[in-house]
């Protein structure tokens, strides 16, 4: 009796995550497809964070103390200058700070700011008091630091329950998955306390 998955022939294959050593079986289809590489996700994950852009393996951790070269105006700088980017071969960013913000505000401004007014209109502010909250934030997510395409507002849910806000109630600029992360747990302190033991 055939006891693989589905009943079909399956191949022993080893977990393609470098450090990993781990055997597991793999369907015809999924060999085929170049599907389930990996023994776990775990394992999944943690290739994906070894590749760099374009699925080049990342170059080894830079001395946290010495000073980094901006791609934009050529200056070397202190790494607390560059801004966090997950696709970054050093984890951070290719240009510093001051140069993404004003890259990207005249970037806005040329296209006539972002692709439409309404997300500024429905939480009652306009696109230069976003990006001047952007800019005092270092030109990225208030929690992370880090700069997206997708950058969320941010507004305080007691004072306006629903998904829009007003100029009263704006709090800041977060990144999705920052902006996701605190409406799950509902934007209760407890709730990340209690978050915060469970992970420490």
């Amino acid at each position: 009796m055939d006891n693989s998955p589905k009943g079909k022939s399956a191949t022993e294959w080893t977990c393609e995550y470098g450090e990993c050593k781990e055997t597991f079986l793999r369907l015809p289809w999924e060999i085929k497809q170049g599907a389930k590489r990996f023994c776990s996700k775990d394992c999944s994950i943690k290739e994906q964070q070894a590749l760099g852009r374009w699925g080049r393996k990342s170059s080894s951790p830079a001395d946290p103390d010495s000073p980094k070269k901006c791609s934009k105006c050529g200056e070397e700088k202190d790494r607390s200058c560059f801004g966090k980017h997950v696709n970054g071969r050093d984890g951070l960013m290719a240009e510093c700070k001051p140069c993404h913000v004003a890259r990207t505000t005249k970037k806005y401004k040329e296209n006539g700011g972002y692709s439409t007014d309404w997300r500024f209109k429905r939480h009652g502010i306009s696109m230069d008091i976003f990006e001047e909250m952007l800019k005092s934030q270092g030109g990225g997510c208030a929690i992370c630091g880090q700069f997206t395409n997708a950058m969320c507002i941010d507004h305080n849910h007691s004072h306006c329950p629903g998904s829009y806000g007003c100029s009263k109630c704006f709090r800041g600029v977060l990144c999705s998955q920052c902006n996701m992360a605190i409406g799950i747990l509902k934007e209760d302190v407890k709730l990340f306390e209690m978050a915060i033991i469970y992970c420490s």
